[in-house]
């Protein structure tokens, strides 16, 4: 909170405490990000890794438990390198490619 409050400015349904208000202090959610957390019932951190840990239990006994059953020889730099790609890498080569010898070509005359 930016100021201390008087009694006077607090609505009289009002039900929290002063120390339940001064957990809120500084909070910058909005009321929209608050509302994301109503029915959470227990550490949302705590039910998340319980979820990792269950659908790597599912993929384990899968057929596909690792990239080399894929035949994936690409190693994680190489892959990497892909990050942010949207289109197919060949494609945008190609388009590049004539681009160039368009832009060489107007260039030479």
């Amino acid at each position: 909170m930016t100021r201390a409050r008087d009694a006077a400015d607090i609505p009289a349904e009002l039900t929290a405490t002063t120390a339940e208000l001064n957990i809120l202090d500084g909070v910058t959610a909005t009321t929209a990000e608050l509302n994301y957390v109503d029915g959470i019932t227990s550490n949302i951190q705590t039910q998340l890794n319980g979820k990792a840990t269950s659908a790597q239990g599912a993929l384990a006994d899968s057929a596909v438990q690792n990239l080399a059953d894929l035949s994936i020889t690409a190693t994680a730099t190489e892959l990497n390198h892909l990050s942010g790609v949207t289109a197919n890498v060949q494609t945008q080569f190609s388009t590049a490619g004539e681009d160039t010898a368009l832009a060489l070509a107007i260039a030479l005359g």
